[in-house]
């Protein structure tokens, strides 16, 4: 029982993020990062970035169902969900450079319909000692009426957990 409940806190400590914090927020925006070291090539963890269905919760989606998600790889490429009686786009792809950097115009949620420019951008790297290094950013921007501060918590949570999962080696 202890030498099971110690490697479930060894896993959860090599797939918890080396850096996560809100490093600013305001009424009109805030800035998010995420930084770990992975225990994937960085081969593995650019497929598995590429295929949302495999890391994104389907508690964060419109369909229930993280399999309805699919992602183009290309400038202009649409991070999409469709299932049975719906669709939408969740963002659209702005930047890539295969195995090492995604950047995707991405106003999640109820971030919509207010209007917000949201970017997310993920890196993949090397630490000092070559260990894959996956890093992530969400900056989002609206008008001060707007109180995004108050929804910086919330997406720091969703986002984190997308981060741990896409980190992880499952």
């Amino acid at each position: 029982m202890i030498r099971t409940a110690l490697m479930v806190a060894a896993a959860a400590a090599l797939t918890a993020p080396a850096s996560a914090e809100i490093r600013d927020y305001s009424p009109d925006g805030f800035a998010l990062h995420w930084e770990a070291p992975v225990m994937q090539s960085r081969e593995a963890l650019w497929d598995k970035l590429i295929t949302p269905s495999r890391w994104w919760s389907s508690d964060h989606t419109y369909s229930g169902d993280a399999a309805n998600l699919t992602l183009e790889p290309v400038p202009g490429g649409c991070w999409c969900e469709t299932w049975d009686g719906g669709q939408i786009q969740h963002g659209h792809v702005l930047s890539v450079q295969p195995g090492k950097q995604l950047v995707i115009s991405a106003p999640f949620g109820p971030m919509q319909s207010m209007a917000v420019n949201a970017v997310m951008t993920i890196s993949i790297g090397e630490t000092e000692t070559g260990e894959t290094m996956l890093i992530k950013d969400f900056v989002a921007t609206g008008a001060s009426f707007q109180n995004l501060d108050e929804l910086a918590q919330v997406v720091h949570m969703v986002q984190g957990q997308a981060f741990k999962s896409l980190a992880s080696n499952e």
